[in-house]
């Protein structure tokens, strides 16, 4: 693994794997490093296995949560290069950031999953995405290759 901010996630959980590392005060849930250390591992082997790969260009369209953080630390131990999103904006203006990127993959969280779709549904004509990957607070994720 390449020296960035998922090594040191790896390495802090191995260090002090008990250590509480992230607190969501809105629902209470709490995550030392070794969980979420663990859920960014499975969401990179998703990435991976849907053909996501080092370099490529990855949009997050979430509001600040615990699946934001989980999809930042995942990203990098893929060596995916992160395109934040501002969740305020609408369809077009998201197109075209997108796409002056260059993204091939968009993870957004459930509350945008109208947005998303719409930018989905535009095709070739709205972005070079083929990876779609919704994720929400009860830890379900659907994959759309």
């Amino acid at each position: 693994m390449q020296d960035n901010i998922g090594a040191f996630l790896t390495r802090r959980a191995r260090r002090s794997p008990n250590l509480e590392a992230l607190v969501d005060l809105a629902s209470g849930r709490r995550f030392d490093f070794r969980e979420l250390n663990a859920r960014a591992n499975r969401m990179a082997d998703a990435l991976r296995g849907r053909g996501g790969k080092k370099g490529d260009r990855v949009g997050l369209l979430m509001l600040n949560s615990v699946e934001f953080v989980e999809s930042f630390y995942a990203l990098a131990k893929l060596g995916a290069v992160v395109a934040p999103l501002n969740w305020r904006l609408v369809a077009d203006e998201l197109i075209f950031i997108l796409q002056d990127c260059g993204a091939t993959a968009l993870i957004y969280g459930v509350e945008f999953a109208e947005v998303s779709a719409e930018i989905q549904s535009r095709g070739a004509e709205g972005s070079d995405i083929s990876l779609w990957l919704e994720v929400g607070p009860a830890d379900q994720r659907q994959l759309f290759a």
